[in-house]
């Protein structure tokens, strides 16, 4: 989370604080389950158009059970009616290694109750690390919040664009081709994400040959030699290609 909370729903709740593991944090969805789900919810809930949620205010019947919760987040209309201010929540998909080795990370509760399966590329990853000799420089997490479509996801984050960035900078550091490991809905969204690379690149290349007609044109005409036309209905949009070779993407500039 990247934004406090008040969970004034009952005073027996605690509020979702800045850096707490809100999906899948064990403890605070044991705690709403068993007084109130409500503000877990409400943190969970996207805006209109895949955004951030900025709160809504709620009118209801009063009950008195609930006067005990903080005044500054209740307006009383009258005797039996009050509105409350809703807050959203502003949610981040975490960073490295920690973000993909549990499904619940953080908490006794997790392992107990989530058991087995809260570990999700934690053995990988220890796997990798003993017999390949694999450590944080060659192993690169790509998590993504899962609520969104990927193309809200590029849109709010630049996370299309991120994530090409970190598969071609561990590729460079390291000297091999690079092997993508996606599971679950991680393979739509992998797949999504080689569609608009393979448009990206595409148009790239486009650019570059394009830019290298005019660098010939140029020297052409300087040199005295006919002009070309470059750039208009004649340049050969087909002139520009793709290759995918041994686990990366690239373009022969």
């Amino acid at each position: 989370s990247w934004k406090h909370k008040p969970c004034p729903q009952n005073p027996l709740l605690s509020d979702i604080k800045m850096l707490d593991y809100v999906w899948l944090n064990m403890n605070i969805l044991i705690q709403m389950a068993t007084i109130d789900v409500r503000c877990f919810s409400e943190c969970m809930t996207l805006g209109k158009y895949q955004t951030d949620y900025d709160g809504a205010e709620e009118e209801y019947d009063d009950d008195p059970r609930q006067r005990t919760a903080s005044s500054s987040n209740y307006n009383y209309i009258n005797n039996s009616t009050k509105t409350q201010k809703i807050e959203g929540c502003k949610l981040r998909p975490d960073e490295g290694l920690d973000a993909i080795s549990s499904l619940a990370p953080g908490s006794f509760s997790s392992d107990l109750l989530v058991g087995g399966t809260n570990t999700v590329y934690a053995w990988l990853i220890q796997w990798l690390a003993d017999n390949l000799g694999y450590d944080v420089t060659s192993i690169v997490a790509l998590p993504y919040d899962w609520r969104l479509s990927p193309d809200k996801m590029e849109q709010r984050d630049g996370f299309l664009t991120l994530v090409r960035m970190k598969i071609e900078a561990a590729v460079k550091s390291n000297g091999l081709p690079g092997i993508m490991v996606a599971h679950s809905m991680g393979n739509s969204v992998f797949r999504y994400f080689l569609e608009w690379l393979r448009v990206q690149m595409r148009e790239e290349a486009y650019e570059r040959y394009v830019r290298r007609a005019k660098r010939r044109a140029a020297a052409r005409s300087a040199a005295g030699m006919e002009d070309v036309d470059v750039g208009g209905d004649s340049a050969m949009r087909s002139g520009s290609v793709g290759v995918f070779g041994r686990g990366r993407a690239f373009v022969d500039d």
